[in-house]
């Protein structure tokens, strides 16, 4: 067994050293106890008594604080299947603790209720006891879920966390300040309703009372024309009494008529058997004036009853039209007050519409938040196939230089084999040192990309908090100076003056009388009661924010070192997969050199003869070698930079150094920077030609 325990998590040593290293410190341990005791002596003076509770006193927080050092040596510094109860005990209150940290997430941060996050919370916490208590894998597993927070899914449930803070607050108040603005609208509409209302009843009070007037006149004017109606209604009974007393004496008069003409009929029978032989007699004469003079008697009883009863009941008739009328007031006196929509149906509207949008929002929340709550689970086998790969695989997530790494490397180096460190240049960006606080290029790629959204999340809620405070300074505005009482006044005269003498004047006095108007109203609009009431956005959400995103930024930029830690972790509980590990990331990088040296041999030969052909067919080497004279001249395309890649002492950072072949003392053209140098072994292909085409 391995113990990768010590300062760094990173040390491997073997059994044997443990259980030595084990020994010296309990001999020192042993030992400090007895110097402690030895220097602290109960001194026999007068305060003897004091100083030696003072010492007792020591000694027991010493011995308190030993047993606590031992009881943590054997929690953390032991073997995965050393003291189980202890790390039972342990893992049991861990479990516990964790249960109640769940229990906070799922109630606070993913809304469940009481009852639902119990549940679960009591059904987790069981689980994760009794694996904690009894499995070691169980409890790297646990362990494992701290650094994996640093991941996507952490930063993706820090997200949805601020999302939830934005619906609770500026989002929120979006709402109560859009709905507010729809209040502030509905009152506006009531109140231009009610007054048009009151305008309605100003305008219809004139009118109620000259119908009131009128109807005064028509009950005097109803009852004269009854008197004057009852009047000739009377003069016609009498009439018709005359009449039927007219009627019952004609017969009377006829019986006069009879009797008058009696005697002249007789005379004129005498006269007319007097007159003889066709002698002009004056008996027809004398029988034509005595029937005119009976006939007044008749005619005198027919004109009386005609004449007086037809002109007395013409006469009485006109003047019963004249004293017939009736008065029909058709009075149209309507008033109302319409609008398309009203201040309920606005209020209803606009609460609906604010409604929808925030029920989307909170309905995309509550599902997000519901999905997200399931990435603990997904965190969690997340973890578990980490530690199934790390342990199947050697070379999973092997890219962490360790101090472990630098001990073996240095005992290969001490058996005879080349050591690997420092690393080259181009390794820097594969492999991740763990004694740097620097971080590595890809896991600053992580870092990059985390950034970004983490960036865009922030843009966005920026822009719904600057959305929030401009909605509120817009309506404070509004409230501020909106605040308009409006006045509107009104009168009107109507004075009906008659002039002149005489009955005439009296009926138009009497007809006109009561008709004056004078009227006026006065109508007042006070729109501040109508006015929005904005809620002002909460300041300490700004806070809030800002911390929130510092830890969201904190735990983008924190996931190479979380990485590492979780890389530590999974050394710490299996030290002996951290050991064959290190050997195949040893032996990778020996064989990666290897095939980069057998590349580099070729690259070098390559790029010499494209030099020494590029220089031959130069045109100004062929001058400078035939004319010595312009040598000075022309310039010199020569330039010192390496013959492997290419870059000069500038590019390279690294001073340009000539191959030297020390077995023939010859000086090679070839020159190398010293990544390339390092890299080549020290062996020139140029200068061992054949060694090279061995070796490849």
């Amino acid at each position: 067994m391995y113990e990768a325990a010590q300062a760094d998590n990173d040390v491997i040593c073997t059994t044997k050293d443990l259980k030595l290293r084990e020994a010296v410190s309990e001999k020192k341990q042993a030992a400090g106890i007895r110097n402690v005791r030895f220097n602290n002596p109960v001194s026999v003076g007068t305060h003897g008594d004091v100083t030696e509770w003072d010492a007792s006193r020591k000694n027991g927080n010493l011995d308190l604080y030993n047993r606590l050092k031992e009881e943590t040596h054997m929690l953390f510094h032991t073997g995965r299947d050393e003291n189980p109860k202890i790390k039972a005990a342990f893992g049991i209150l861990s479990g516990l603790l964790t249960g109640l940290i769940f229990l906070v997430i799922l109630r606070f941060t993913f809304d469940y209720t009481y009852l639902q996050a119990g549940i679960i919370t009591v059904v987790y916490t069981v689980i994760v006891c009794i694996g904690l208590a009894l499995s070691s894998l169980c409890r790297c597993i646990m362990a494992i879920l701290v650094p994996n927070f640093f991941t996507g899914k952490g930063r993706a449930i820090l997200l949805s966390i601020i999302f939830g803070v934005m619906l609770s607050g500026p989002i929120a108040n979006i709402s109560h300040n859009f709905k507010e603005s729809g209040n502030s609208l509905a009152c506006s509409v009531d109140l231009i309703k009610d007054q048009l209302l009151v305008l309605q009843r100003k305008l219809d009070k004139p009118v109620k009372d000259i119908i009131l007037n009128v109807n005064k006149k028509k009950e005097a004017l109803e009852k004269t024309v009854f008197a004057a109606h009852r009047s000739i209604t009377e003069a016609q009974s009498t009439l018709k009494e005359i009449s039927q007393t007219l009627a019952t004496a004609g017969p009377t008069l006829e019986a006069a008529y009879q009797e008058c003409q009696k005697p002249f009929n007789d005379f004129y029978r005498t006269c007319s058997s007097g007159c003889l032989f066709g002698l002009p007699c004056p008996c027809n004469e004398a029988k034509d004036f005595f029937d005119g003079l009976c006939n007044n008697v008749r005619k005198t009883s027919d004109n009386f009853v005609t004449t007086t009863a037809t002109k007395t009941m013409v006469a009485l008739d006109d003047a019963l039209k004249l004293f017939t009328a009736d008065v029909d007031m058709r009075v149209f006196a309507k008033g109302g007050a319409n609008s398309s929509k009203t201040s309920k149906t606005i209020q209803e509207e606009i609460n609906k519409e604010v409604d929808e949008k925030v029920n989307v929002l909170q309905m995309m929340s509550f599902v997000t938040t519901k999905v997200l709550s399931v990435t603990l689970l997904i965190i969690f086998i997340q973890s578990f196939l980490y530690i199934k790969s790390y342990l199947a695989k050697d070379g999973y997530d092997n890219v962490y230089i360790t101090k472990g790494f630098r001990s073996f490397d240095a005992e290969q180096e001490r058996l005879g084999q080349t050591s690997l460190l420092p690393l080259k240049k181009s390794e820097h960006t594969k492999y991740v040192d763990t004694r740097s606080w620097k971080l590595n290029s890809f896991e600053l790629t992580y870092c990059t990309t985390g950034l970004a959204q983490v960036f865009l999340h922030f843009i966005f809620c920026v822009t719904v908090v600057l959305f929030d405070y401009v909605l509120f300074y817009i309506m404070n505005l509004v409230r501020i100076h909106g605040s308009l009482e409006l006045g509107i006044q009104g009168k009107g005269t109507l004075k009906i003056i008659v002039h002149g003498d005489g009955p005439v004047k009296d009926f138009y006095e009497f007809l006109f009388q009561g008709l004056d108007i004078n009227e006026g109203f006065t109508s007042n609009l006070h729109l501040s009661r109508c006015l929005p009431s904005p809620i002002k956005p909460y300041d300490s959400n700004i806070p809030v924010f800002l911390v929130l995103y510092l830890v969201a930024i904190g735990v983008v930029c924190l996931r190479g070192y979380g990485m590492r830690l979780r890389r530590k972790i999974s050394a710490y509980y299996y030290p002996e997969q951290e050991k064959a590990r290190i050997t195949f990331l040893h032996k990778t990088i020996r064989n990666r050199r290897a095939g980069v040296q057998r590349f580099l041999r070729q690259q070098v030969r390559s790029t010499h003869k494209e030099c020494t052909i590029k220089e031959q067919l130069r045109i100004s080497t062929w001058l400078r070698s035939n004319c010595q004279c312009l040598d000075k001249v022309l310039p010199n395309r020569n330039q010192r930079k390496c013959t492997s890649c290419g870059q000069t002492g500038k590019e390279s950072g690294s001073t340009i150094i000539n191959c030297a072949d020390e077995t023939t003392g010859k000086t090679c053209k070839a020159m190398y920077c010293g990544d390339c140098k390092a890299a080549l072994a020290g062996m020139c292909p140029l200068c061992c030609d054949n060694d090279v085409v061995l070796r490849d």
